[in-house]
């Protein structure tokens, strides 16, 4: 297993990028004025993971383009006890086309001051992601604190 403890990334593009992103821990992280703190992908195995991202700090000033977290595949991430601020979305689950991986558990955050939503679930292709479970965190100021997105031209 990897682990990430107690480290502060300031005005990056991208913080920490997973290209293989299995068994993996980021603990007690600060993420300041990055593009994306945290970009998750398995390149190998979409539905390889039970990675988890706790008690972090993510704060941007950058703009609506700006992202605390993004995943395009990797399963079993736990996303729990983190302070995510500002930018154009908290977190943003966007499905690489043709994949197929499960289970995310988004609990217990305080995800605040994003330009469009706290937690935003993109299908813009043919991939599927199963079991989403979101619980006890806290939604403020977001134009729609939780967007699922559909962009497909089929059924």
């Amino acid at each position: 297993m990897s682990e990430f403890t107690h480290i502060t990334i300031t005005g990056a593009a991208t913080g920490i990028s997973f290209l293989r992103a299995a068994w993996w821990r980021i603990e007690g992280c600060s993420f300041f004025n990055n593009l994306t703190g945290v970009y998750v992908r398995d390149l190998a195995n979409p539905d390889a993971g039970d990675s988890s991202i706790s008690n972090c700090t993510f704060l941007t000033t950058r703009g609506n383009n700006a992202y605390g977290i993004v995943q395009n595949s990797g399963g079993g991430l736990r996303i729990e006890n983190n302070k995510i601020l500002g930018g154009g979305y908290g977190y943003c689950l966007s499905l690489t086309p043709g994949d197929t991986t499960c289970d995310l558990f988004l609990i217990g955050n305080s995800i605040e001051g994003q330009a469009y939503g706290g937690a935003a679930f993109v299908h813009s292709g043919s991939g599927v992601f199963l079991n989403v479970l979101i619980t006890g965190n806290e939604f403020n100021k977001q134009a729609c604190p939780v967007q699922v997105l559909a962009f497909t031209s089929g059924p």
